[in-house]
């Protein structure tokens, strides 16, 4: 059966899963499109139906998600450090967490952007149908395609 709508339990549950389910279930959609994101800090939980979205953990660590706009996210990903969150409709995304290591995208146009990836230390954008792509983050650890023919990827 369904678990109701009450964050009140009896007996020994683990408060991290308590947490997890009161905040499911504080952002259950209609259509059941939530999605949960994690990093080696931080959690971020969206739902695609109601455009919102719910951080937790090291607020460095993108624990703390108060400036982030979820509303038209059909995306998000994460590194230890960063979490991105793509708009495809609009061609925008939002990164946040730790601006030193990669948390600051603002200067990237992410127009046709239907995928991203990330590793550590780098992301990569995707825009499967024209077969073209992106990277930032560090040039050892793949932050650096220029010269890599992405036509093909789906």
């Amino acid at each position: 059966s369904r678990p109701s709508n009450s964050c009140q339990h009896s007996g020994p549950v683990a408060m991290a899963s308590l947490v997890v389910m009161c905040v499911l279930l504080a952002m259950q959609g209609t259509d059941g499109t939530v999605s949960l994101h994690s990093n080696d800090a931080a959690f971020v939980m969206l739902n695609s139906a109601t455009g919102s979205g719910q951080c937790w953990g090291d607020a460095r660590f993108g624990g703390s998600c108060e400036e982030v706009d979820f509303s038209g996210v059909t995306q998000v990903v994460a590194n230890p450090y960063v979490f991105v969150a793509l708009r495809e409709a609009s061609g925008t995304a939002q990164c946040w967490g730790a601006t030193s290591m990669l948390g600051d995208c603002s200067s990237y146009d992410f127009s046709g952007i239907s995928q991203l990836h990330a590793n550590s230390y780098s992301f990569v954008a995707l825009d499967a149908a024209r077969g073209v792509g992106f990277c930032w983050g560090s040039s050892q650890y793949g932050g650096n395609c220029e010269a890599v023919d992405f036509s093909g990827v789906t």
